[in-house]
């Protein structure tokens, strides 16, 4: 096919301020992606847009099911069950109890 550019499941770009960290989630645009590894600003860098990954930041006090819309928060860089003032993200891959700092996400969007 003569106008196939990709099948999305990763972007290339240039890293954001501040460069980025490798397993860590960001806000591109309106896309959240994890980015594959660390790389200084400017520097291109593959952002993965779909996939499930562990170790992801989520905020505490809140425990997550298998399956629970998750929400990126930029201003903390953790995922959360709160739709307002946040990005959508995915969906919990495995429960998370409210005590945990990490989790487990399916990016989709």
């Amino acid at each position: 096919m003569k106008n196939f550019v990709a099948e999305g499941t990763s972007i290339q770009i240039a890293a954001p301020a501040g460069g980025v960290i490798g397993g860590k989630p960001y806000k591109i645009g309106n896309l959240i992606a994890v980015a594959v590894a660390d790389a200084v600003e400017g520097e291109q860098v593959t952002m993965m847009l779909k996939g499930s990954y562990r170790d992801i930041p989520k905020v505490t006090g809140t425990a997550f099911g298998l399956g629970d819309t998750l929400y990126f928060k930029a201003d903390t860089s953790e995922m959360t069950k709160t739709a307002s003032g946040n990005s959508f993200a995915g969906y919990a891959f495995e429960p998370a109890d409210s005590a945990a700092a990490v989790c487990t996400v399916l990016l989709s969007y």
